[in-house]
């Protein structure tokens, strides 16, 4: 998914995982496909861009990816520095895109929910 506000600077490339599997291997995937969509951006006009590609990261709150993203806290953090909380008002209001970041939801009772910060116990994106 690609979000991209015409009167913004930004475009960000959105990706949703119900499962990280090989972690280093998806940041790295991830980084290139955002740096192949800025690069692409470049391509559209004449005039030099001044877009850059942000990453979200949309992952599935579940045990799995909760105590995947503790244990690799380090890494995770540094590849999506911006907060979750600035990300979701960046979202669903005015409020300006904050970077690279993670957002995370819930899924009960066949209902999808965006959380507006990260589950209980995550540090990352607080």
């Amino acid at each position: 998914l690609v979000l991209e506000d015409a009167a913004d600077v930004h475009v960000v490339a959105c990706e949703a995982q119900s499962d990280l599997r090989r972690i280093e291997q998806e940041l790295r995937w991830f980084r290139a496909k955002a740096d192949a969509l800025a690069a692409a951006r470049e391509g559209e006009t004449d005039e030099p861009s001044t877009r850059r590609a942000n990453r979200l990261l949309l992952l599935r709150s579940t045990q799995r990816t909760r105590a995947i993203v503790s244990q690799y806290r380090d890494l995770i953090e540094a590849a999506y520095p911006a907060s979750a909380r600035d990300a979701h008002a960046s979202l669903v209001g005015d409020a300006p895109w904050p970077g690279d970041a993670i957002i995370w939801c819930r899924f009960e009772a066949g209902q999808a929910t965006i959380l507006d910060r990260p589950p209980r116990g995550i540090t990352v994106g607080r």
